[in-house]
């Protein structure tokens, strides 16, 4: 199998050593570095309340303050590109907020419903034209629903580090050519495509390509384990030819024809001396 050991060009210098120091050293280490699940994003409705999912809001700052209440957090309000209004809470105290959040700029929003009815914060993105749809968090659109893959942590790279990274990735990287490190079989071709487990476009198609993976693993151990039975059966049946010769030898060297019994107690003999394993 050919092992991508360069990452690309448009990755950073700054990810290049996150990733190195997390482990992940090139770019086949880094693509089976699976998600272990999927995080639904739809965009915000006013019936937008299930605590299970997150939400997209593109909207303008109106308005925010910051609490002292606990640690602190923001209250912020937003206007949609429809003109619905929300509140939303960003538990941070961080002063930079306060520069970078300013009234009448438009965002990205990605909200997440309490149980309480409460809208949280998670993050967000400024919109910075029409060319630059990559500093929004989910392009452009935002009637649509999305998926997101949540990776565990890993060193200093976080789940979204991880798909900023992904972001990057041409998709012909995903390509695993499995020519020559498998025998031909019924269920799987030469290569196996592995950008819908970190770019799904569905869910079935992240449920396929990853059931996909786990066949291709469980078939490749499978197919090791058979080569190493076989190397050890004709292993084996090497060294009882040479059993076989050891006891040759003997029985010919002796005036008389051993019986079977006998037979057994030179066989023994040899193997308690090491003549024989």
């Amino acid at each position: 199998m050919s092992v991508p050991n360069n990452f690309p060009k448009q990755f950073t210098k700054a990810q290049i050593t996150r990733l190195d120091e997390a482990g992940l050293e090139n770019l086949y280490s880094l693509i089976t570095y699976f998600p272990f699940r999927l995080q639904t994003i739809l965009p915000y409705s006013k019936f937008s309340k299930d605590s299970s999912c997150q939400y997209l809001f593109t909207g303008t700052v109106t308005n925010i303050e910051f609490r002292k209440t606990g640690k602190g957090y923001f209250l912020i309000n937003l206007i949609g590109e429809m003109g619905e209004r929300i509140q939303g809470y960003l538990f941070q105290s961080n002063s930079y907020i306060w520069s970078e959040l300013k009234n009448g700029l438009r965002f990205q929003w990605i909200l997440q419903a309490t149980s309480k009815g409460f809208l949280n914060i998670l993050k967000w993105s400024a919109f910075k034209g029409v060319q630059s749809n990559s500093y929004f968090i989910l392009g452009s659109a935002s009637a649509k629903s999305w998926l997101v893959p949540v990776y565990t942590k890993i060193g200093q790279l976080t789940s979204g580090k991880i798909n900023a990274i992904h972001q990057k990735i041409n998709s012909s990287d995903y390509i695993l050519n499995l020519e020559g490190l498998i025998p031909d079989n019924k269920y799987f071709s030469s290569f196996l495509d592995l950008s819908q487990i970190h770019r799904p476009s569905s869910q079935e198609n992240y449920t396929k390509a990853s059931h996909q993976w786990i066949a291709f693993k469980l078939f490749l151990r499978m197919t090791t384990y058979k080569q190493i039975k076989l190397n050890n059966q004709v292993l084996m049946a090497k060294k009882s030819l040479m059993h076989l010769d050891t006891l040759k030898l003997i029985n010919n060297s002796i005036p008389f024809e051993l019986t079977l019994s006998q037979k057994n107690t030179v066989w023994n003999i040899l193997k308690q001396i090491g003549e024989i394993d």
